[in-house]
């Protein structure tokens, strides 16, 4: 019956070792010991019972019995021992027991906790799931979200651009706004300056057209009686056109114009050198000539007296171009010493010398209200000077070299005649060009002159012929030639005649050449005394005082 018990209790303990953990499992290995023990010591006591019921029984039988009692008593002494030790094991086992039965309890628990960690980590599993389906929402999202942000970057950006560009179209137009103000102020200054200057011309013109009148009516007195009349008719406006308007009839009067009768010769004006330069003041009281002896003459029209002699402070200057201001006191000349002077006539003394042209001076002039001027040159550029302060304002590049310089003021606008034959067109406010005519010659253009209404420019050339160009319609209307007619000279200049009906220009041979000017048949030829070829004739439309010039430094002045 303890057999059976100790094996269950021992296939108990086998299979709740299997659940106990190391110390438990040790406490079974103990337990296990001391039942094999007691075992052992149940099955030699119960040998130990049966041996002594046997000696008993044969005590007297054996003499040895008395030894075997005694090894009896010695056995009984050690099962008693062996009783008390197997007590103190059970004792010990009954206190493994109860802690097993403790570890048991502290193992259920361990378990149930176990469980309830179990549960706990499938909530919080399940938690981690959500939370991961959540984070991968979240992470969808803010995907979509920085594509957005990237659009939205990049919308920026586009508008930044956007941003930058209009602020630079506004900060454009603001400059351009300013720009065209200051600009309209400036017109304005200028419509101001060109009033008061108009204003002091017309006042200058009235005091000197009354001296004018004075010294003709004294020139007259001086003169017979009985060529009064003639006179007076020679010198008069209405007669001197001579070109009717219509223009296939042939000149009115024809043997009364420009006749070697009505010349007066200056002979050796400039010392047998090439008059280059010839220029006349707006209201015909005097002109000035330049050439290649380092002088300039300023010479009365009436009398054919010098009224003043300008003189270089080189001898090997020579003057190529002349032009007066809106006082009669300033003279602007140009040179091949590329240098641009500005004179006081009644002084003789040079006031400002413009420099900055790298190569001759071949054009000069006053634009608009005579505070500034041009000068043109073969360094293939024109300049605008200040003519108060002596500075250069601006410099433009014409490409090829710039020979013929006029200004139309009505207009703000320059024209400049070049070496590559054409014709070129300049604002005069931006200088920047606005047309070009080309191929208007077959020549360099030599010399431009400007009709009085500023629609018309006259062109001279090597190439033999005049042209005349409409400014409005930009083209050539009129080609003016003639088989005698030639001239090649670099300064070679031809001239509206009286009443701009008709062009007149001087030949290589020393004749004068009259056009009709809107047929352009040649009307006559007029034999001079001037020797070898004309280089340049001036026709003041006030006067009416033509005067023409010559290589051998000679001046005529026809009336």
């Amino acid at each position: 019956m303890e057999v059976s018990v100790s094996e269950q209790l021992k296939r108990r303990l086998v299979e709740r070792n299997s659940r106990l953990p190391d110390f438990c499992k040790q406490l079974v290995k103990n337990y296990e010991e001391v039942v094999r023990l007691w075992q052992k010591e149940f099955r030699e006591r119960r040998h130990l019972s049966h041996e002594t019921i046997a000696l008993r029984a044969g005590y007297r039988e054996w003499p040895e019995l008395e030894d075997l009692r005694q090894k009896s008593i010695d056995l009984e002494s050690r099962l008693f021992n062996k009783i008390e030790e197997l007590a103190t094991l059970q004792g010990k086992n009954s206190k493994l027991i109860e802690r097993n039965s403790e570890m048991t309890l502290e193992l259920n628990h361990a378990k149930k906790s176990s469980d309830e960690f179990q549960k706990a980590c499938s909530e919080l599993q399940s938690k981690v799931t959500s939370l991961q389906s959540t984070l991968e929402e979240l992470n969808k999202t803010i995907e979509f979200q920085e594509r957005d942000i990237e659009k939205l970057r990049n919308l920026e950006i586009s508008l930044a651009k956007e941003v930058s560009s209009l602020r630079g179209e506004n900060s454009s137009v603001i400059a351009q706004l300013l720009s065209e103000k200051q600009k309209s102020v400036d017109l304005m200054n200028e419509v101001n300056e060109m009033q008061e200057a108009l204003n002091r011309q017309r006042r200058a013109f009235e005091l000197e057209q009354k001296d004018f009148l004075r010294q003709k009516e004294e020139f007259y007195r001086s003169r017979k009686a009985n060529t009064t009349e003639d006179f007076e008719r020679r010198h008069s406006l209405d007669d001197l056109k001579v070109f009717v308007a219509d223009n296939d009839s042939p000149v009115a009067g024809a043997d009364n114009f420009f006749t070697a009768r009505s010349c007066k010769k200056m002979k050796r004006l400039h010392c047998g050198s090439e008059v280059n330069a010839l220029a006349h003041y707006f209201n015909g009281k005097c002109f000035a000539t330049g050439g290649g002896d380092a002088a300039i003459r300023v010479v009365d029209p009436f009398t054919q007296n010098v009224r003043e002699t300008l003189r270089a402070s080189s001898s090997a200057q020579i003057f190529t171009s002349l032009s007066f201001g809106d006082e009669i006191d300033l003279l602007l000349s140009g040179s091949t010493d590329r240098v641009v002077q500005l004179w006081s006539v009644s002084t003789g003394r040079v006031k400002h010398s413009f420099l900055g042209h790298s190569d001759k001076i071949v054009s000069v002039n006053f634009v608009l209200d005579k505070e500034r001027c041009i000068s043109g040159s073969a360094d293939r550029t024109f300049k605008i000077w200040n003519a108060h302060k002596g500075s250069i304002e601006k410099t433009v590049n014409c490409i090829s070299s710039c020979n013929a310089l006029e200004v139309a003021s009505h207009n703000f606008l320059v024209y400049s005649g070049h070496s590559d034959k054409s014709l070129k067109i300049w604002s005069l406010k931006t200088f920047e060009k606005i047309n070009e005519l080309r191929g208007v010659h077959e020549g360099s253009i030599t010399h431009l002159a400007l009709s009085s209404d500023n629609q018309r420019v006259l062109t001279t050339s090597r190439d033999g012929t005049v042209k005349l160009v409409d400014m409005r319609m930009t083209s050539v209307v009129m080609t003016y030639r003639h088989d005698a007619y030639s001239n090649s000279f670099e300064f070679n200049k031809a001239t509206f005649g009286p009443g701009e009906n008709s062009i007149i220009a001087g030949g290589s041979d020393g004749q004068l050449f009259v056009w009709n000017m809107y047929t352009g048949r040649m009307e006559r030829t007029i034999p001079t005394e001037h020797e070898g070829g004309i280089t340049s004739c001036s026709l003041n439309q006030i006067t009416g005082y033509l005067v023409t010039a010559d290589v051998r430094g000679n001046v005529f002045v026809w009336n």
